[in-house]
């Protein structure tokens, strides 16, 4: 599972499952996306990912969860050595921007 706090074995997917009175079994939560696909590549594990995400992965298959898992936030997250450099201030501007005029 992919936690941005990293070491929770417990995210909006599990909420869900409880519902049902189902339960999944997490052995491994990483903090970003970035290293997922190189994991399930050389593992036999399953990972439960936004669409988005999904639809941009080549040589994996995909299927939508039998289950409603509703959307969860995204965080933009930078150090504080780097809050005031003005490249730095630009592209988080233009990251923002581009999220809002496609949520629009």
């Amino acid at each position: 599972m992919i936690s941005h706090e990293g070491g929770n074995f417990e995210g909006i997917t599990d909420q869900q499952l409880k519902i049902f009175n189902k339960k999944r079994g997490v052995i491994i939560s990483i903090n970003s996306f970035l290293i997922l696909s190189e994991i399930l590549a050389n593992t036999d594990l399953v990972a439960v990912v936004p669409s988005k995400l999904a639809n941009n992965l080549t040589d994996f298959l995909t299927f939508k969860p039998p289950i409603a898992i509703p959307n969860f936030n995204k965080s933009l997250v930078w150090h504080e050595r780097n809050h005031r450099d003005p490249a730095q201030q630009w592209l988080r501007d233009l990251m923002v921007q581009t999220v809002l005029s496609k949520n629009s």
